[in-house]
C-alpha cells in the first residue's frame, strides 16, 4: 500500500495497546484494498515489541474482522494471542498478520507502515 495518512492515538487506544491488544482506529478516508474491499478502519497494536497496523478487512470476505461487534478483547481471541475475524473464525498472527486458521489460512492481512511521532507507547 502506498497511501499515507496520519492517525492520532487517544488515551483509551493507548491503554488497549499497552495491554497487548489491538485498537480499532477510524481512517480519515476509505482505502481500496487489492482484493476489492474497502478499509475504513485500521487495527493497531504492539507485537514482538513493534507497533503494527493492519487494515480491518478479513481476507476471506472483505468485511471488518469485528463486523459482529468483536469479543470482550475487541478483535483478539479470548486468550488474547491472535487477531480474530468474528464472522468466519479466522485467526491471524499479530506479528505479521498471517492467517493461521480458517477459510483464508495462509493469506496475510493488508499492513500499513507505522511511523511514530512522540514518545507515547514506549
Amino acid at each position: 500500500m502506498t497511501k499515507s495518512f496520519s492517525l492520532r492515538l487517544g488515551d483509551e487506544d493507548e491503554a488497549v495497546i499497552a495491554r497487548g491488544h489491538f485498537a480499532r482506529l477510524d481512517l480519515p478516508e476509505a482505502i481500496p484494498m487489492p482484493d476489492g474491499g474497502l478499509a475504513t478502519t485500521v487495527l493497531m497494536g504492539l507485537a514482538d515489541g513493534e507497533l503494527r497496523a493492519y487494515a480491518n478487512v478479513c481476507r476471506h470476505k472483505a468485511i471488518p474482522l469485528d463486523a459482529r461487534g468483536g469479543t470482550r478483547l475487541g478483535v483478539m481471541t479470548e486468550d488474547g494471542t491472535r487477531l480474530l475475524c468474528d464472522s468466519h473464525g479466522a485467526t491471524y498472527r499479530p506479528s505479521d498478520g498471517r492467517c493461521l486458521f480458517g477459510p483464508c489460512e495462509g493469506t496475510t492481512l493488508h499492513s500499513f507502515e507505522v511511523e511514530r511521532s512522540g514518545d507515547r507507547l514506549a
